[in-house]
């Protein structure tokens, strides 16, 4: 990274469904699942991003929403730098107008457990690894292995 390259920042929310704290919303969009994220606009802080991407991508509102750990994932295309701030926080509603807003069009809105969250997205770069091992062990609550991951 170097300082003419340009850094993009992102939001991620994971969102706890309210009755099993081992499942998770996530979107699904034609044959994969995500959580909800995206770009961080500008004037907006990276907690205000998560919360609205959440509220666009699967119309779910989030309460209790806490700040995890932000992940730099160097240098993509060689153009610019994109940073990754994780958040979690407790399923707080359903707000259907919003749902799908986005420019991406309308995520299908799924409540998986993580183990299903993780084991079924394909692996390409070793940093993705890294983060699902990560998300896996936020939604364990792990602090254990938590602080062991670097």
């Amino acid at each position: 990274y170097t300082d003419s390259q340009e850094s993009r920042k992102r939001s991620t929310v994971i969102v706890f469904d309210e009755k099993d704290k081992s499942k998770i919303y996530v979107g699904k969009m034609r044959d994969h699942y995500e959580l909800p994220g995206g770009g961080i606009e500008k004037n907006e802080k990276a907690r205000e991003s998560a919360t609205r991407e959440c509220l666009e991508e699967i119309g779910v509102k989030v309460k209790n929403i806490e700040f995890v750990r932000e992940f730099d994932d160097k240098i993509l295309d060689g153009d610019f730098r994109l940073v990754s701030y994780y958040f979690k926080g407790d399923f707080d509603g359903i707000d259907s107008e919003l749902h799908g807003a986005g420019p991406e069009g309308e995520l299908k809105r799924c409540v998986m457990s993580i183990d299903e969250y993780v084991g079924g997205k394909e692996k390409e770069l070793e940093n993705e690894k890294f983060k699902d091992a990560y998300i896996k062990c936020i939604c364990n609550n792990d602090i254990e292995v938590l602080g062991s991951l670097k």
